[in-house]
C-alpha cells in the first residue's frame, strides 16, 4: 500500500483511506487521516494540529442525544453545562461514569450511554499516551460540555500543552492553518476580522478528533494552534476536551 504523505484538496473524511495528508493551506502545519495513528504527528516541530476522520456514529449519535437532554433538564444555566475532573490515574471510564452520576445521572441512563463513555474512555487512553512523550509532563483535565449558545467565538490559542477536542453532537472546532492568522492581531485582542488573514476557517466534523498544540507545548511559544467554537447551531452541542 502506498503510505506517502501528499496534499489533500480538502479535508474531508475519506473513508477507508489510511494516508496521512498534509492539509492543503496549512503550510503543512496541519495533518489529518482515518485512523488514529495520525495523532502521534503533533510531536512534529511546526505541527499546530493533528486530525483523526472518524466516520459519523449512529450509536454514539444516539447516545450523545440522550446524554445532552439528561444533562439539560439538571442544569439552570441557559448556556449549557460544564463537567470537569482530573483525569489522574484512574481508569478513564471509572473517572467518567463517577462524573455523570455525580451530576445526577442515573444508572439506567449511564447503561444506556455506555457506548459514548467506552470511546471518551479510549480518546483518554489515546492521550494519556500522547502526554507520556512530553518533556514537561503535567495532570491532565477532563471536560464534558453541553454547549446551547457560543462558548468561545474569538480565535484564540490555548495555555496548554496539548488539548484533544471531539464533537458528539453538533458543529465541531474551527481552526485556522498557521499562514492564515495575523498573530499581531491575535496577541492585541483584534476582532476575528483582523486576525484571519485570508480565506475561510476550516471545521472538525461531528467524530472527528483534532489534537491541538498549545502554548505551553515546549518551544511553542507564538506558535499556538488558533482556533475558536462555531456559531450558534440551533442544537446543544456535547464537547468532549482533555487538556495537559
Amino acid at each position: 500500500m502506498d503510505t506517502g504523505f501528499r496534499p489533500m484538496a480538502s479535508p474531508r473524511y475519506p473513508g477507508h483511506h489510511t494516508r496521512h495528508h498534509p492539509l492543503t493551506g496549512s503550510s503543512a502545519t496541519a495533518w489529518g487521516a482515518a485512523d488514529a495513528g495520525i495523532l502521534t504527528s503533533i510531536h512534529q516541530p511546526g505541527t499546530g494540529i493533528a486530525i483523526w476522520y472518524r466516520p459519523p456514529s449512529p450509536a454514539l449519535g444516539a447516545a450523545a442525544d440522550q446524554l445532552c437532554t439528561a444533562l439539560a433538564t439538571r442544569s439552570a444555566d441557559p448556556e449549557g453545562t460544564s463537567l470537569r475532573a482530573p483525569l489522574a490515574t484512574a481508569d478513564p471510564r471509572t473517572v467518567i461514569a463517577d462524573l455523570l452520576v455525580a451530576h445526577g445521572l442515573a444508572s439506567a441512563n449511564l447503561d444506556r450511554i455506555a457506548p459514548l463513555v467506552a470511546d471518551m474512555a479510549a480518546l483518554a487512553w489515546t492521550f494519556c499516551s500522547l502526554a507520556r512523550d512530553l518533556p514537561e509532563p503535567a495532570p491532565i483535565g477532563l471536560r464534558l460540555e453541553v454547549i446551547t449558545g457560543t462558548s468561545c467565538p474569538r480565535f484564540h490559542v490555548d495555555q496548554s500543552q496539548l488539548r484533544l477536542l471531539c464533537t458528539y453532537r453538533g458543529p465541531g472546532t474551527e481552526w485556522l492553518g498557521h499562514a492564515q492568522v495575523d498573530r499581531r492581531a491575535l496577541y492585541d485582542h483584534q476582532p476575528n476580522d483582523r486576525i484571519l488573514r485570508t480565506g475561510n476557517p476550516e471545521r472538525l466534523d461531528t467524530c472527528w478528533v483534532g489534537l491541538l498544540k498549545g502554548e505551553r507545548y515546549p518551544g511553542n511559544q507564538g506558535c499556538g494552534q488558533v482556533h475558536r467554537s462555531p456559531p450558534a447551531a440551533g442544537m446543544a452541542r456535547l464537547l468532549f476536551c482533555l487538556d495537559v
